[in-house]
């Protein structure tokens, strides 16, 4: 901590030698010393030209996720400044959706989305954060809500398929949409048929094996 000086917009000067505040702020938590950590976000902050627009909030909110702060990194996620890239929306956003704010997830994807809708891994976190903000809806007032928000996730779940550039993304997606498919009382065809491309994909996955098997206990004690 001794070492750091002076600032030059996103760029601490340690030893003699320039970091990226990002960096720095990486190595504080190493050290466990969020104070410092946070010190070096508020120097950046106060620098009136910036070399990271982004980074230095990102990095920050993704260590106190690690570290079960959630509410401290969906505070420091919301001063991240508009002018941003489309990258750092997405991990914005994907870093909400990890803090369980799925409005404020949302509302980047879908920003993010609008700018790419071609790019697999925002389809299908658009459609997990769909999800994820439906399973937030309890009342009954709610339930027509519920019901849009989860046909949208699976038909950009579908969309995901047919975009996917790896099979283990085209299984989680597959393995996705069976639980939305079930939700919505799909067919039990549907449904088992997304169930098993998914264990097709990625065989050796147990999650998809487990909620396979779950799935079937459910529709027989329905029976």
């Amino acid at each position: 901590e001794n070492c750091m000086s002076g600032d030059n917009g996103g760029w601490h000067l340690v030893r003699g030698a320039f970091y990226p505040l990002s960096q720095l702020i990486e190595y504080a938590f190493v050290l466990e010393n969020i104070e410092l950590a946070q010190r070096t976000l508020q120097t950046f902050e106060e620098h009136p030209v910036k070399s990271e627009i982004s980074r230095p909030y990102l990095t920050m909110a993704r260590l106190l996720i690690d570290r079960k702060r959630v509410k401290e990194a969906n505070e420091v996620l919301g001063r991240i400044l508009p002018s941003r890239s489309i990258n750092d929306t997405v991990e914005a956003a994907i870093l909400r959706k990890r803090a369980g704010d799925f409005k404020g997830a949302h509302h980047l994807f879908a920003e993010a989305y609008s700018v790419n809708p071609d790019d697999p891994k925002i389809v299908h976190e658009f459609a997990q954060t769909k999800s994820g903000l439906a399973r937030g809806l309890w009342r009954r007032e709610d339930i027509e809500t519920k019901k849009r928000l989860n046909r949208e996730a699976a038909e950009l779940l579908r969309r995901a398929i047919q975009l996917a550039d790896n099979p283990v993304r085209e299984a989680w997606c597959w393995f996705d949409l069976a639980r939305i498919l079930d939700w919505l009382r799909s067919p039990k065809s549907e449904i088992e048929a997304a169930f098993l491309k998914a264990r097709s994909l990625v065989p050796d996955e147990p999650r998809f094996q487990q909620g396979y098997q779950q799935w079937k206990q459910k529709i027989s004690g329905r029976g």
